[in-house]
């Protein structure tokens, strides 16, 4: 808490942040980081329309695109096996 007896909002968006990371993987979503560059790169592929095709390979930790692209994603290996 800060001086004035409240919490600055950027410390309670951390913390939902990691309360969503978290939660998502205790209901089965796997939530993937990635950096802003390969985000844009995702979505241009989703702009193809119904051949843009995205697989996620969990086991190698990247994510194909329709035109064969990868996009690599760091996740903790304890959480890729529970």
């Amino acid at each position: 808490m800060g001086a004035l007896g409240f919490r600055h909002p950027l410390r309670d968006l951390d913390l939902v942040r990691r309360y969503f990371y978290n939660n998502c993987f205790k209901n089965g979503i796997l939530p993937i980081r990635v950096s802003q560059d390969d985000l844009d790169k995702l979505f241009d592929d989703a702009e193809r329309g119904a051949n843009a095709t995205l697989s996620i390979d969990l086991a190698n930790q990247e994510i194909r695109g329709p035109d064969g692209g990868t996009v690599k994603f760091e996740i903790d290996p304890f959480r890729k096996h529970c």
